[in-house]
């Protein structure tokens, strides 16, 4: 069922719909897309929820289409998680699990004040989004030894922070229908962190499982890198952190702490022990630069170097059509949980996480296609 409910979270009258394309995501804010006939469209509505899907869409784009057969109404946006994506540190912020006091930093704490930071108002007086936190699953950990850049839009960071430890977070509206419209935002932000759960053992996709209709699986190794060298400019000479790297730049010489990252699960394959270099240069301006930081330096050189090999990482993709026969999405599968997929043709098995979920609903019929993150592979068994 689709709710519709204007800028103060009233709910409009149900509105016939050709079309609705759900799009769910697990490392990003997903969108939709809304097909109606033009005499169903109410101008009011602002916002879409699914039932039983925890995302509320946005309508930020409206398009009227005139065809041969009707007047058409398109109704699109970003789900409400983008809407964090409307603040940003000022300055780089570095992510510890122990609090400036030395004490244990609960992950909803480091949370909070991460948004905080990012969404507070530096104007005389405060237009920030009101917003609360809360962690749907109490086993995960703290965050450490995370590095964000000054002016990362605030959602985009969070994304990446929280999936670190393969976390992920939506949003839930606050509605203030009794704010002052001409100077508070009528909405507020619920952010709900939570984790996929590990069902490989127990949900398996695959043609031999007869549970699936298309398969789609493409690998592109051409932009790898398992190596990589972290070069961090240095005050001076005599200062030693990491190994010690000297260079000339102009006529001068200039001095680096220099450092090793390598993940072989980036490798070519079958190319034995070929470790394809990248350079990269670091950018730690928030940490002084003396040996008393120096574990806290050479980690954030490494989380550098994870996060730009994000960009140069084995492509490897797999997406599914999914029959709703022996799995029910939603019941026994959802976003963010991991899964087995099997593709006999190619006699391989993966494992890898749900990151996004394509939801179509047309002619009272859904169509579900899940996209999978990077695969790992599994040993290939036969279903008999």
């Amino acid at each position: 069922m689709i709710k519709f409910l204007d800028k103060k979270g009233n709910i409009i009258p149900t509105t016939e719909i050709i079309e609705l394309s759900w799009n769910r995501k697990y490392k990003e804010a997903g969108g939709f897309t809304l097909y109606m006939p033009l005499s169903s469209y109410n101008q009011n509505i602002k916002y879409i929820q699914l039932e039983s899907r925890p995302e509320t869409g946005v309508v930020q784009k409206l398009e009227y289409i005139q065809e041969a057969n009707g007047k058409f109404v398109i109704l699109s946006g970003y789900f409400l998680e983008k809407l964090v994506d409307s603040g940003a540190s000022l300055i780089g912020l570095n992510i510890s699990n122990k609090d400036s006091l030395g004490n244990h930093y609960p992950l909803k704490d480091q949370v909070f004040d991460f948004v905080k930071s990012c969404l507070k108002s530096y104007l005389p007086f405060d237009l920030r989004i009101p917003f609360n936190v809360d962690v749907k699953d109490s086993g995960l950990s703290s965050l450490n030894n995370l590095s964000i850049k000054a002016g990362t839009p605030a959602g985009k960071a969070l994304y990446g922070m929280l999936g670190s430890i393969n976390a992920s977070y939506y949003c839930e509206p606050i509605f203030k229908p009794d704010a002052d419209e001409e100077h508070e935002p009528l909405i507020g932000l619920g952010i709900r962190v939570y984790k996929g759960d590990d069902k490989r053992d127990d949900i398996c996709f695959g043609s031999d499982y007869g549970n699936v209709s298309n398969v789609d699986y493409s690998i592109d190794e051409s932009n790898a890198y398992p190596l990589y060298h972290v070069l961090q400019k240095k005050p001076a000479e005599d200062v030693f952190i990491g190994s010690h790297l000297t260079t000339k730049e102009d006529g001068k010489e200039v001095f680096y702490s220099f450092k090793r990252y390598r993940d072989d699960n980036n490798k070519p394959s079958d190319m034995g022990n070929f470790l394809p270099r990248k350079v990269i240069f670091s950018h730690i301006d928030n940490i002084a630069f003396v040996p008393e930081n120096a574990n806290k330096i050479l980690d954030t050189m490494d989380e550098q170097a994870k996060l730009d090999m994000l960009n140069n990482y084995k492509e490897e993709r797999l997406a599914l059509t999914v029959i709703q026969n022996r799995f029910k999405y939603g019941i026994d599968y959802d976003l963010g949980d991991v899964c087995s997929v099997s593709i006999p043709e190619l006699k391989k098995m993966f494992v890898a996480r749900i990151v996004c979920i394509n939801e179509t609903y047309s002619n009272n019929k859904l169509d579900v296609q899940i996209v999978l993150g990077t695969p790992n592979r599994r040993d290939w068994r036969v279903i008999l």
